[in-house]
């Protein structure tokens, strides 16, 4: 294994647990040479030699041979990475935003200059999910994949459940323990989830879809009805990212979704994450674990380290045209509101049952999910009330139960 030198960027959550990790390490190959942070008033648990705010200290540094890039911002951190791949230094990020917003001109930035970009920490955390895909399923064809991709959520929809927590207090809860950020938007309108569902598309499809065409519905209008409606059926409401391949086309989307006591996402509470893979040849695998936090994304950041350290190189998926990504299915849904009118606005494939009371409303049915991508600034909750996907020209039917 070569030695490494660091330039890391960021030394919030996940940064300084990826600090804490590479420190521990004993006979070390890793030096960190500089950190680049934003606040210098603020006091971190580092040498004061280290730290910096001019960026320029990392690249004008000769012995560094490593970025690891670990910081809250979007466009900044997208020219930190093209700035290191241009110079020809590997870069290892968690950052699924900067990655699902800029993935196709960073995937040119790789391959120009061969220089690799890992990013296991952007999805799901501890859990190995992108090198899973890449290495084990690159010969066994993924048909399916279901996951709950985000630990915010997961940790406000247990409480919910279990404890009968206001979704309000819940979500301040989970700021305080650091699962979810001050501005949750994100967490709660499902954009995280999906960013991480869009490099899961690219890995195990080779597609690189627009995040405006992929379905991404959150948690942020469910009402005490809906849970009340769910337990009432001996069911939760998890927020699942899901993906179906049916022949050379493509669905994928991020929904709450009514889950049984069979399936795998009713028992994975709380801040965890989990993901299930259907194979051609080797049917179900599951995989459960930290989904995000100081340590669990910190050492997905080392392991992405040593894999540079050890290979010299990145990940080994490759774009195809071999897949066709459609919106164009339907799924079975409940879709709920406090005024009539904001139903009545819906175009349901078919309509299955109508409830109205005076201040709760909803149908469930059958609905495109390029309706439902129309909804997203619409004042409903829609939960997925049956994991099967149809086509629309045949009803076929593909399960993810």
């Amino acid at each position: 294994m070569r030695s490494i030198n660091i330039g890391l960027f960021g030394f919030g959550c996940v940064g300084e647990g990826f600090y804490k990790i590479l420190t521990s390490q004993p006979n070390s190959p890793f030096t960190i040479r500089k950190i680049v942070i934003k606040d210098e008033t603020k006091e971190r648990n580092v040498p004061g030699e280290l730290l910096t705010t001019n960026p320029d200290d990392v690249f004008s540094d000769p012995e560094i041979n490593l970025v690891v890039e670990l910081i809250n911002g979007n466009e900044t951190a997208f020219n930190i990475v093209s700035q290191a791949l241009s110079r020809r230094i590997p870069v290892v990020t968690a950052n699924k935003k900067m990655l699902a917003t800029h993935y196709g001109k960073l995937r040119q930035l790789v391959a120009q200059f061969e220089t690799p970009l890992l990013y296991e920490g952007a999805v799901c955390g501890a859990i190995p999910i992108l090198k899973t895909i890449d290495q084990y399923f690159r010969f066994d064809p993924i048909t399916e994949i279901a996951g709950i991709f985000n630990g915010t959520t997961n940790y406000i929809l247990t409480r919910q459940f279990e404890e009968n927590s206001a979704f309000g207090e819940t979500l301040l809860d989970a700021q305080k323990l650091g699962y979810a950020e001050l501005d949750a938007s994100s967490d709660v309108d499902a954009f995280d989830p999906k960013y991480k569902l869009k490099l899961v598309l690219a890995h195990a499809f080779g597609l690189d879809v627009p995040t405006d065409q992929i379905l991404n519905l959150g948690i942020s209008a469910i009402k005490e009805q809906d849970l009340a409606y769910a337990k009432n059926k001996g069911l939760k409401y998890r927020l699942m990212s899901k993906v179906v391949r049916r022949e050379q086309q493509i669905s994928a989307f991020v929904l709450p979704t009514l889950v049984n006591t069979h399936e795998t996402a009713y028992n994975v509470n709380y801040a965890n994450n989990f993901a299930e893979f259907k194979t051609d040849h080797g049917e179900e695998h599951i995989m459960i674990g930290k989904g995000a936090g100081s340590l669990p994304t910190g050492s997905a950041v080392f392991a992405d380290v040593q894999h540079i350290a050890t290979y010299g190189k990145g990940y080994q998926h490759e774009d195809t045209n071999d897949y066709q990504f459609t919106n164009e299915t339907v799924l079975e849904v409940i879709i709920s509101a406090n005024n009539p009118e904001d139903l009545s606005q819906i175009t349901f494939e078919e309509v299955f049952q109508e409830y109205a009371s005076s201040d709760f409303f909803y149908k469930t049915g059958k609905i495109l999910i390029s309706e439902l991508i129309k909804l997203q600034s619409a004042p409903v909750f829609v939960g997925l009330t049956s994991s099967e996907v149809f086509s629309p020209q045949t009803e076929a039917v593909l399960s993810l139960a």
